[in-house]
């Protein structure tokens, strides 16, 4: 009896460090093509991607306070390394959603905007600089820092405050994003209530090019729904501007992006609500440099109501779109993604089914020619309940 006690102990002793030498011998993922989740609280997501040289990913998102979160990836998504942020460097102002706009300033250096705060960090996740613009009031960064010459400028929106000036500015910094001014500019010279835009250049004249939405008519209320327009705004004298007007008062437009195109244009994205239908959908302009459209185009679904949130240009000169949809007669939002062409025609979208609310907040072209989304969803893991980061990577098609 002995001896098949020991005999047991022994054959399950082996069998548990067989065990334990197969979990460790398991290899982390390969796949070209993945869908990911990461999880720092319960209400994290991510807003922001860049590939790095080595194939990998650096992903910048938030949490539940307001921090920035940083994870650092392989090529094949599994994680390296997670970090977040000090909280002392990125207090919000009351009001203010914990939302980061990230910028990549150079090989090793990122900007990171959130309510009035900036910081600057590497790709290790060190600050480099961390600072906040001291504001009266409950103004916003309204998008991403842009470079221009030697100086960064960056939208600082008041948005619809009712029947007063909106409060309109624009921020300056130095090469080293050191704050050097604030130049504002008011309603009453764009003829109209301006509710966001984004800064899209700065001419050598000291010009302002911006995009974004107003109420185009005197009334300035919320019977008269929004309209995109584009405009250049010198120092002095008249300003120079194009209402994307659809000439139908129940349908509103939102600026939800801006990017350079291929050939010195400008990529505005817009989402477009149709309140007869209640539905919304992309509309994407490409304008020239003298502010003149050259295409418009509109891109509503039959299958639900699209919300997007940023457009980026694609290796082949078209651009990638990406954001939620909820599918009519459904109440959750999933994953969506559109890609279209040069000319603004569509090539194809696609419908992520993450089983839980989810939505992409970036995406890029990859170096292999497919596709990394980012975003969020409410996949459940690892004992918390709530948002997780989602990290997709898809091929050219759009197919895992």
């Amino acid at each position: 009896m002995q001896i098949n006690s020991l005999l047991l102990l022994l054959f399950l002793t082996m069998a548990g460090w067989l065990m334990l030498s197969c979990k460790k011998e398991i290899p982390p993922s390969t796949s070209a093509f993945f869908m990911k989740t990461y999880q720092a609280d319960s209400a994290t997501q991510a807003t922001y991607t860049e590939q790095m040289p080595d194939g990998g990913f650096l992903i910048i998102g938030s949490e539940g306070a307001g921090r920035p979160v940083l994870i650092r990836t392989d090529k094949s998504g599994n994680q390296e390394w997670m970090k977040i942020m000090p909280e002392y460097w990125f207090n919000l102002n009351p009001g203010i959603s914990p939302h980061w706009w990230a910028t990549k300033l150079g090989p090793n250096l990122f900007n990171l905007q959130g309510g009035l705060n900036i910081t600057n960090i590497d790709t290790s996740g060190n600050v480099i600089q961390a600072y906040q613009v001291s504001s009266g009031g409950t103004n916003w960064f309204n998008g991403p820092i842009f470079q221009t010459g030697s100086n960064y400028v960056v939208p600082y929106c008041g948005g619809w405050i009712g029947w007063r000036d909106s409060g309109n500015s624009t921020l300056v910094f130095d090469q080293n994003l050191k704050y050097l001014r604030i130049d504002s500019f008011h309603d009453t010279r764009l003829n109209g209530q301006v509710l966001q835009y984004f800064v899209y250049g700065v001419t050598g004249s000291g010009a302002y090019d911006i995009c974004g939405d107003k109420y185009t008519r005197n009334n300035w209320t919320y019977d008269d729904n929004a309209k995109l327009f584009i405009a250049r705004i010198p120092k002095k004298g008249p300003v120079i501007q194009t209402i994307i007007d659809s000439g139908n008062q129940s349908i509103e437009d939102y600026p939800e992006f801006q990017i350079k195109g291929p050939d010195s244009s400008e990529i505005f994205l817009g989402a477009r609500t149709d309140w007869n239908s209640n539905n919304s959908y992309p509309i994407v302009i490409k304008a020239d440099n003298n502010l003149n459209i050259t295409w418009k185009n509109t891109f509503p679904s039959a299958e639900g109501s699209v919300n997007e949130y940023c457009i980026s240009p694609c290796n082949d000169g078209g651009f990638i779109i990406c954001g939620s949809m909820q599918k009519t007669g459904y109440t959750v939002n999933y994953p969506y993604a559109l890609k279209i062409d040069a000319n603004g025609n569509k090539v194809w979208d696609k419908v992520f089914d993450t089983k839980y609310n989810g939505e992409f907040n970036y995406a890029i072209p990859t170096a292999d020619g497919g596709y990394a989304f980012v975003g969020y969803t409410n996949a459940f893991g690892e004992g918390k309940n709530g948002n997780r980061i989602l990290f997709v990577k898809t091929d050219a098609n759009g197919n895992l």
